[in-house]
């Protein structure tokens, strides 16, 4: 099954704010010994499934999958790249959310602008000696684990992402999206 990497509350009645900055100030930590390391932080989504030797043969609900498949899945979630990975806000519960890198790309692809099933064969068309099988039933089940997280809604017809979700918060316009967000009731207004 997906999983989220690491989750912090972000309400400081949960957790103090400091402990949640210390988790992310790790993922800068590790993002700066990366740059010393000679390599270089990525600063875009990620396009393509992460290289793995095999997926996993899922055994799932052919049937699920199916009626999945013909759905389209559109982020639900604000997130920012913090070292080259996705940190995504929770909006219904108070954390803050990083991915594993499987969950990275199908986030990444949640535009609202595909399917499940075009996904997989985009994703299918990338493994040059064929795809695992399995690929269709687990990519269904990690969105469905995002789904499942309220990260990422599925809808029956293709629809635009609204620009508070479309780049990550750090290369947005805070008080514009901030304004449609309540417009679209994406957040409340402050009472």
């Amino acid at each position: 099954m997906a999983r989220i990497v690491q989750s912090f509350p972000a309400d400081s009645t949960q957790l103090s704010s400091n402990r949640v900055m210390t988790g992310l100030f790790l993922h800068l930590i590790a993002a700066s010994f990366a740059v010393g390391c000679g390599q270089q932080p990525s600063n875009e989504m990620p396009t393509a499934a992460p290289d793995i030797e095999e997926v996993s043969n899922v055994a799932g609900d052919d049937a699920n999958v199916s009626a999945i498949g013909r759905r389209y899945f559109i982020r639900d979630a604000a997130y920012d790249l913090i070292g080259g990975r996705v940190v995504v806000t929770d909006r219904h519960r108070p954390r803050v959310v990083t991915l594993d890198p499987w969950l990275e790309v199908i986030f990444a692809a949640a535009d609202g602008q595909r399917t499940v099933d075009q996904f997989v064969t985009e994703l299918e068309a990338g493994y040059a000696d064929g795809a695992p099988d399995g690929l269709a039933a687990q990519t269904a089940r990690f969105v469905q684990s995002l789904e499942n997280d309220g990260l990422i809604k599925m809808i029956d017809e293709s629809m635009k992402l609204p620009y508070y979700l479309s780049n990550p918060k750090s290369e947005l316009d805070m008080d514009r999206a901030t304004e449609l967000m309540k417009k679209d009731g994406f957040i409340k207004p402050a009472e």
